[in-house]
């Protein structure tokens, strides 16, 4: 037989411990407390301060176009110009710039420029006192053939026809293609009244 087979196990004659299910029972270990065994808290910085990316593809849609640089708001009150005059129902002029929209007075020369751009019409010239007087003439012997001196005298010619047009002391002689357009001679009446008070 040999000599370890006959040695008596744990020596000095002591028994051996029976088995027992932990085999590290009655070892000096050092105790880990249950709550040093969880994972411990990470401490999150305040939601403020996360700067989150969003690594997501976009969703498809349309082209995007180019963000243009932001333009400046435009006011919606009119700038009020220095020497805007206020304008009453004693504003000289006041229909004439009314008809040609303009907001100015008008001279003899830029009236008449104006006149001769109506629908329909040719030329515009103010008669003089000889003219008028002959005009005048002309609708008295108009009267002697049975004319009422009061109709106005319109001649033909090949460009169209000739019209006078009177207010007080003021004539003006016309040449029009046809007809009146609508509003026109009314607006050579005013035209005629303006220039009897330049």
């Amino acid at each position: 037989m040999n000599q370890l087979d006959a040695a008596p196990l744990g020596g000095g004659g002591e028994e051996a411990p029976p088995p027992s299910a932990d085999p590290f029972a009655g070892m000096d270990l050092p105790q880990i407390l249950e709550n040093q065994m969880e994972p411990a808290a990470v401490a999150e910085p305040p939601a403020e301060e996360v700067e989150v990316e969003d690594f997501s593809a976009p969703e498809p849609g349309p082209p995007q176009e180019a963000k243009a640089a932001p333009k400046k708001k435009s006011s919606f009150v009119p700038a009020k110009s220095a020497a805007a005059e206020a304008i009453t129902s004693e504003t000289r002029q006041l229909e004439l710039r009314a008809i040609f929209g303009v907001d100015h007075e008008l001279s003899n020369q830029e009236i008449m420029q104006r006149a001769r751009g109506l629908p329909g019409i040719f030329h515009v010239t103010k008669a003089n006192s000889k003219e008028a007087a002959a005009l005048q003439t002309l609708r008295g012997c108009a009267s002697k053939l049975g004319l009422d001196e009061d109709e106005p005298i319109v001649m033909s010619c090949p460009e169209g026809f000739i019209d006078f047009l009177n207010y007080e002391d003021t004539t003006l002689a016309i040449l029009r293609k046809d007809d009146y357009a609508p509003g026109v001679r009314e607006t050579l009446i005013i035209i005629a009244r303006e220039l009897e008070k330049l």
